[in-house]
């Protein structure tokens, strides 16, 4: 007797008889009559799902999937659309319970029910083509009784059996309890996700995952604060959370002084671990020429904490914690390992050291680039080490080694080569489903980063399907799309008074108190040298790089309140010129001891070091204190490390109002933090121009953040009355071959001016005299199909819109090596000391 099938049901067998077990299309049953008469016709502007059938070009055709505007006949033979003919003549097999019969080319996910050999199976994680009944006794899949079915009652033991969940990642491994900001509950939807699932500028991405929630890094290059830390829980929405570091050093290149710059270099390629409850996080840096590993047990709101600095570029440099030892995959062409102290400090002596893989490109192809972007990953016991190659002729190429042992023997192959869509890792989710996160090169929006299904085949991660990347896919998502790494700012803060922590700042007490020493030396007043009063503080007698004044102000701070801090320090003996720090030392290690800020003095000059500090949510505050002293080297040398030296004027200030930027925006090189406020002028920026400049290439405190795709805007209102004669503020399209849009003062008229440097040179399109303080900018981008143009805009009202100069074809240099970014500046061509109030930064 035959039963009457569900939709679902009759949909499955329909599918099923269009392909082979193996995944291959077979064609269509000669049963089969066509219908057409049943089915709408094709419309480019309606959204299809998966088994959605339409009528087109005198044929019926079924969507794979999620689709709108693909036109059936056009999309190959493993597209969205595939050939359909109504099955009325057909007779189908007996399905019992409404289950669909399994077939090879579906992708299943975990709970969904099949039936085959005569018995229902349910999928126990993401699988695609493995057949039921022949993955094991752990496999994805298992044996399923439906509901109303009579079997018989097991045996109770004293202990349930468990299954094990499949293929876990060693790395990140959940050991203690992570600290982690709670996450407020969001319902998860299934939903259809789009790929690239950022269409900005997120290269080098590297992902962990601890519990539920997942972490990556990125590379920015160039751009302060660096190596974001963003976060996730399903793997497509993602926010920024954190930086690992503010600065790493301070030197020209950093700073845009005397013609030098780091663009292009800066912190490449990060790797971001979870070990026994730490964070850990390593980059080489392309300016200083070293690698540097920084912790932190907060990874959302702590500080990091330089642990250590190599020597040396360790090229796309990859870490392993492995069993108690510490291991840093790296190179190009030649992947190399070197072993790393167990607290990941510096390279362990005697330790492992060779090269693991030789020529590890050649099984892509030759020439062209060599292997690079090492991602290695214990699995399962075995060692997994991805990497990138782009072979003469050919296109970018996910490869994957793997081993039985960390130092080999490893044996290699292709895994995935689709439209360039390479370099990165993967991942799993907390019920086993496994992602690929790469990246491809697009354009002058930047190197996008794709989601990527992952199978397993003979402990062989399979990319893809069918060797392809999906364009969607239907996933579970958290529910909400909001989060975003690039935003609209008000520049909101809130307002308050400020309290001073400092006692006797200004030393014109009688005694030094409450100012001891930190370590050793000697403190004295001084009436020969003083910024202002009558007296300063005279350090002398110092052993140490650490030995210089110190105020105990344990209980006077608090977490997450944003103090601002100075001094002024002056030395008269030892070289031209030498850095000064002012620290904090939070708790009773000396792990606690954070550099707040630091300049470079010029001898027998005052000079002043100064910053604001926000103190994490999770630091020790059992014991806090403030000291100043030179950079700390192993073996000081008397004259140049050790010289005495004069502090006046220390402050330590709780600010009511907070001068800390959302976390979507980084500076161009290192900011000049005594030049830009969120709170001089509260509910507005406030750049100030503190040195004189060439172009926004050299200039300092440029404020950017990401352009995305396909297509978007930003737009500003700025307020000029501050500005000086010279001076040129507004919204650029930044880049090495940017277009901007701003204010420019010559004499005592402003003008309205159009920049275009795609040439490489800066030629000014347009100009336009302004009679009013308040003026309105806007930019556009167009990045669809790789367009890649930008146009600008000015108004002086904010509602009537006029176009000015001409279109930016944009494009991606290597210089750079980043992707375009909106990017607020104000600088100075003749003299300092102009600003400007940025009102608010809007983006669409």
């Amino acid at each position: 007797m035959r039963r009457i099938l569900s939709a679902t049901a009759m949909l499955a067998i329909l599918l099923a008889s269009f392909f082979s077990t193996n995944g291959e299309f077979i064609g269509v049953n000669s049963k089969q009559i066509a219908n057409a008469a049943s089915y709408s016709t094709w419309n480019p502007a309606t959204i299809y799902n998966s088994g959605d059938i339409v009528y087109y070009n005198g044929k019926l055709w079924m969507s794979r999937w999620y689709t709108v505007g693909e036109t059936p006949g056009t999309t190959g033979e493993w597209g969205v659309w595939v050939e359909y003919t109504d099955s009325t003549g057909t007779e189908l097999p007996e399905v019992s319970n409404d289950y669909p019969i399994w077939n090879a080319a579906t992708i299943y996910y975990k709970g969904n029910i099949v039936s085959y050999g005569g018995k229902y199976w349910m999928a126990q994680w993401y699988t695609q083509a493995q057949t039921p009944g022949t993955t094991g006794e752990w496999g994805v899949w298992q044996e399923y009784t439906p509901a109303g079915t009579v079997t018989p009652t097991p045996t109770v033991t004293s202990t349930p059996m468990v299954t094990p969940t499949p293929m876990v990642t060693p790395t990140p491994m959940v050991t203690p309890t992570p600290t982690v900001t709670p996450t407020p509950t969001v319902t998860p939807i299934i939903a259809t996700v789009t790929n690239p699932y950022i269409w900005a500028d997120v290269p080098d991405q590297d992902v962990i995952r601890v519990g539920n929630t997942f972490y990556m890094s990125s590379t920015t290059m160039h751009m302060n604060p660096g190596v974001p830390i963003m976060k996730s829980t399903d793997l497509v929405n993602w926010e920024i959370v954190n930086y690992v570091y503010d600065v790493i050093e301070s030197g020209d290149k950093q700073t845009l002084s005397n013609g030098q710059s780091e663009y292009g270099k800066g912190s490449w390629a990060s790797s971001l671990r979870y070990y026994n409850g730490t964070y850990y996080c390593c980059f080489a840096c392309y300016t200083t020429g070293k690698t540097y590993i920084y912790k932190t047990n907060n990874i959302e709101n702590g500080t990091w904490t330089r642990v250590g600095s190599l020597n040396g570029v360790y090229h796309d440099s990859s870490l392993l914690f492995d069993n108690g030892r510490v291991f840093l995959v790296y190179g190009t062409g030649n992947i190399k390992v070197v072993e790393l102290n167990s607290d990941a400090s510096g390279i362990k002596s005697g330790g492992l050291n060779k090269t693991l893989i030789t020529n590890a490109g050649s099984i892509a192809g030759s020439g062209g680039l060599a292997a690079e972007g090492a991602h290695i990953q214990k699995i399962n016991g075995k060692y997994y080490i991805f990497l990138i190659s782009w072979p003469s002729g050919g296109m970018r190429t996910e490869l994957c080694y793997r081993a039985d042992s960390i130092d080999g023997t490893y044996t290699g192959k292709v895994v995935l080569k689709d439209s360039g869509i390479a370099q990165g890792g993967i991942i799993d989710t907390a019920d086993g489903v496994w992602y690929g996160l790469l990246f491809q090169d697009h354009g002058s929006v930047g190197r996008i980063p794709y989601l990527v299904p992952v199978t397993w085949n003979n402990g062989w991660p399979v990319f893809g399907v069918n060797g392809k990347v999906p364009l969607t896919m239907t996933k579970q998502v958290e529910g909400s799309s909001t989060k975003k790494i690039y935003a609209s700012d008000e520049f909101q803060t809130s307002g308050g008074s400020s309290t001073e922590i400092i006692t006797n700042g200004g030393f014109e007490n009688s005694t030094v108190g409450p100012w001891t020493n930190h370590d050793n030396g000697s403190i004295s007043l001084s009436t020969a040298n003083y910024y202002s009063g009558t007296k300063s503080l005279f350090v002398t007698e110092r052993k140490n790089t650490g030995d210089g004044p110190k105020q105990d102000i344990t209980g006077k701070i608090k977490a997450g309140v944003t103090y601002s801090f100075s001094a002024k320090v002056k030395y008269t003996s030892g070289p031209a010129t030498k850095q000064f720090n002012y620290n904090i030392q939070n708790g009773s290690s000396y792990q606690g001891i954070k550099v707040l800020g630091s300049t470079t003095l010029t001898k027998n000059q005052w000079g002043t070091i100064q910053g604001t500090y926000t103190v994490p949510s999770d630091v020790d505050l059992t014991q806090s204190f403030l000291f100043i002293e030179t950079p700390y080297t192993s073996s000081p040398d008397s004259t140049n490390d050790l010289m005495d030296f004069y502090v006046d004027d220390v402050s330590f200030k709780e600010t009511g109002a907070s001068n800390k930027l959302a976390l979507v925006w980084q500076w161009n090189h290192n900011p000049d933090n005594n030049n830009w406020s969120l709170t001089t002028r509260p509910g507005f920026l406030r750049l100030t121009t503190g040195k004189v400049s060439t172009s926004i290439l050299d200039a300092r405190n440029t404020l950017t953040q990401r352009t995305f795709g396909p297509t978007c805007s930003g737009n500003i209102v700025i307020e000029t009355s501050g500005m000086k004669d010279g001076d040129f503020a507004g919204l650029a399209a930044f880049q090495q071959k940017y277009g901007l849009v701003g204010v420019k003062m010559s004499g005592s008229t402003k003008y309205i001016v159009m920049v275009n440097a795609s040439s490489g040179s800066a030629v000014e399109i347009a100009s336009v005299p302004v009679n009013q303080s308040k003026v309105y900018l806007k930019l556009t981008c167009n990045f669809t199909n790789q367009t890649d143009k930008a146009t600008f805009y000015y108004s002086l009202d904010g509602a009537n819109w006029n176009s000015i100069g001409n279109t930016l074809q944009m494009s991606y240099t290597m210089p750079h090596f980043m992707g375009y970014r909106f990017a607020l500046f104000n600088y100075a061509t003749k003299s300092t000391g102009g600003y400007v109030d940025f009102d608010y930064f809007r983006i669409q």
